[in-house]
């Protein structure tokens, strides 16, 4: 029996184009005009014509099974001063490491591009993606918070990672913050902890969007017994985010558990103090990523969403998809719970959980 479905070449005959033409038009590519695009979709819409979904997945199929050739450079774009100045950090590291694995598995080079010098940089590097034909941009973590990146986003297929940059508003890829941090706050409500606070710098705590504090309040509300204490949450690391500082804090509010991104600090400065780990105090990282310390926490899964972040990419520039979203899409990726020796039970107040029947959701 005769198939009635329209087909791109149908399409591309009554709009008098070739069909290539027809395809860009109709994933509604930047490398052709407006006015044509819209000629070209209106003439699809009006013959009913439908993108054949086995035939897109039998082409996908074909291009995974495929040995990998070299296909483009992939830009990572960061505002730190030197290019791979992100990675100096742990989780930029462990990302790098996954980007570069699946690109290379895919078929693409990564280079690093840095915007640190804004918009004398922004238009150098608008010329330098240009002139060599990159067309795919992921924006890694900013420096500071709040980073804003003017590039001709119309032209690239472009993805963040992370929550640093405001502007503009990508699909992006990122930690799940928020339950990472509720199920730090479940283990240490099963524990027994009922004074749990939250210390990090006040722009770590930017960079992720202030997500660590909210995934501390939505727990905070579902245990009457835990009580809210007010975040410690500095500006200077020099001056404020001192031994002294922290100690102060933990004897004011009585503190049995600190969460925070810097356990190595918390390691470090508490017993100058006189505040022992885990006798005195409990503390757990809401961060541990590969920092050798036998810590308590989450393991952040940085590789993966390195790698997702990757997948993601390749999957807009096969689609065309160039230029800022009208709705932007995040994917969180949970992180791996890691048993340290940094906590210790609370008997008492342990006991009485239990003996209340509650069963609290860790890992």
């Amino acid at each position: 029996m005769p198939s009635n479905r329209v087909t791109l070449r149908a399409v591309a005959a009554a709009a008098g184009v070739h069909f290539s033409t027809a395809s860009l038009a109709l994933s509604d590519s930047p490398k052709l005009p407006k006015a044509t695009r819209e000629r070209i979709q209106a003439i699809a819409t009006e013959l009913g014509y439908k993108q054949d979904a086995a035939l897109a997945a039998l082409n996908a199929y074909r291009k995974v099974k495929q040995n990998a050739t070299f296909q483009a450079t992939l830009a990572i774009v960061t505002n730190h001063p030197k290019p791979d100045g992100w990675r100096v950090y742990v989780t930029g590291a462990e990302s790098y490491t996954g980007m570069q694995s699946q690109a290379s598995k895919l078929g693409y080079n990564l280079e690093e591009f840095s915007v640190a010098n804004g918009e004398t940089d922004f238009r150098v590097l608008n010329r330098t993606l240009t002139a060599r034909n990159i067309s795919g941009i992921i924006a890694v973590p900013m420096l500071q918070p709040h980073a804003r990146i003017e590039l001709d986003w119309h032209k690239f297929s472009a993805i963040a990672l992370g929550f640093s940059m405001d502007y503009p508003s990508l699909h992006r890829v990122a930690s799940a913050h928020l339950r990472n941090t509720e199920r730090c706050m479940n283990h240490l409500y099963k524990l027994g902890y009922r004074r749990v606070g939250l210390a990090m710098l006040r722009q770590v705590h930017e960079r992720v969007a202030r997500l660590h504090g909210a995934g501390y309040d939505t727990t905070i509300r579902l245990y009457p017994e835990m009580a809210r204490i007010p975040f410690f949450t500095p500006s200077d690391y020099d001056r404020e985010y001192t031994p002294e500082a922290l100690a102060s804090w933990i004897r004011r509010y009585r503190i049995d558990a600190v969460m925070t991104s810097h356990q190595g600090d918390l390691l470090n400065f508490l017993p100058k103090a006189g505040i022992r780990i885990p006798e005195d105090i409990g503390v757990i990282n809401l961060a541990a990523a590969g920092t050798g310390i036998a810590e308590t926490g989450i393991h952040e899964s940085n590789e993966q969403i390195g790698r997702t972040a990757i997948n993601l990419l390749v999957g807009m520039l096969h689609r065309d998809e160039r230029g800022v979203p009208r709705t932007p899409i995040q994917t969180l990726v949970d992180g791996d719970w890691v048993e340290g020796n940094t906590l210790r039970e609370q008997v008492a107040a342990s006991k009485k959980a239990k003996a209340k029947g509650e069963n609290v959701d860790v890992k």
